[in-house]
């Protein structure tokens, strides 16, 4: 690897970052429009008096998801702070 000036590593960065960004956006977009639909279907198929256990947490909603996205936002950090 060539040693490279000090605007072409920050555009290196930049460019990372906003990648990594945009994953995030799309990852956080992702498990919103999952999480909405479970709880329409769960609404759809709650028994009478059912409806008030709906509380937004989902069994099972990916916990693999959301410590990835938890993964972006430390390197995200991380790029700040450089």
């Amino acid at each position: 690897m060539t040693k490279d000036n000090p605007e072409q590593a920050r555009h290196r960065a930049e460019t990372s970052f906003k990648k990594k960004e945009a994953a995030l956006m799309e990852g956080q977009k992702a498990m919103e429009e999952y999480r909405a639909g479970h709880r329409a279907m769960q609404e759809k198929t709650a028994r009478p008096g059912e409806q008030s256990r709906v509380r937004g947490r989902v069994p099972g909603e990916g916990h693999h998801l959301l410590r990835r996205v938890g993964g972006i936002l430390q390197e995200a950090g991380a790029l700040l702070e450089a």
